[in-house]
């Protein structure tokens, strides 16, 4: 019966260990995230130094909680903000303004995001829009 109560603590004090980390783990997830989120033109490395972290490690971070690479968590998140601005109205500068609003440095980059994530062109997306609110209208 000793032994068997001595296993139980063993296993006891090595899973409170392995929630511990999990639970850092996932501390630093969101802090990145934050901090990625907060300033997309930020460098992954930056806000791994900023974590106290090396890349390698917030890379791996990302790739096991996430499934993404940081790097293109922030791609994603940029395109995102973007596709929320196109849903919105462009600023009179047109779409090269919106595309440098959300941290990308120039038209031709947004447009190669947008179509490698939607299949079409940004044109064509608002088209689709137009289409969808003059039909909502209707109704």
């Amino acid at each position: 019966m000793a032994r068997l109560f001595g296993t139980e603590r063993s296993c006891d004090i090595a899973l409170s260990g392995r929630v511990s980390n999990a639970h850092q783990q996932i501390q630093n997830l969101a802090e990145a995230v934050r901090l990625i989120d907060a300033d997309p033109n930020q460098g992954v490395a930056t806000a791994a130094a900023a974590l106290g972290l090396s890349y390698s490690s917030l890379y791996r971070l990302f790739r096991n909680l996430v499934g993404l690479s940081p790097k293109r968590y922030a791609g994603v998140m940029r395109y995102y903000r973007l596709v929320g601005a196109l849903l919105a109205d462009a600023p009179a500068g047109g779409l090269a303004q919106l595309a440098a609003m959300q941290g990308y440095f120039d038209q031709a980059h947004a447009s190669r995001d947008f179509r490698r994530y939607t299949g079409i062109g940004q044109a064509e997306f608002r088209r689709h829009l137009n289409g969808i609110a003059k039909l909502m209208n209707t109704l």
